[in-house]
């Protein structure tokens, strides 16, 4: 599912397709890894304290404006997203 052109129901597409993902603070649709793990540990200690996060690895992970954002920067439900700076608002 190729998403060119962002709408309302391509949102609701995209989210019910991350339905059951991980929630991680501070994340845009990346894919869980060790690195992204400590990268988020590093700005967010206070959220990274459970010993769980090793298994969520090779999943995409998002948080709730980073739900949308992943949307706006992927090219589809599985692309890994890329910060698109003509995607910003008027």
């Amino acid at each position: 599912m190729i998403m060119a052109t962002k709408t309302n129901t391509g949102l609701v597409a995209y989210a019910k397709a991350q339905v059951g993902l991980p929630y991680w603070y501070g994340t845009f649709g990346q894919t869980a890894s060790a690195s992204l793990y400590t990268s988020k540990k590093k700005q967010y200690p206070s959220y990274y304290t459970a010993s769980d996060f090793s298994s969520q690895y090779g999943k995409r992970v998002h948080n709730c404006v980073g739900l949308i954002k992943g949307y706006l920067w992927s090219s589809s439900v599985t692309a890994t997203p890329a910060y698109n700076s003509s995607q910003t608002p008027p």
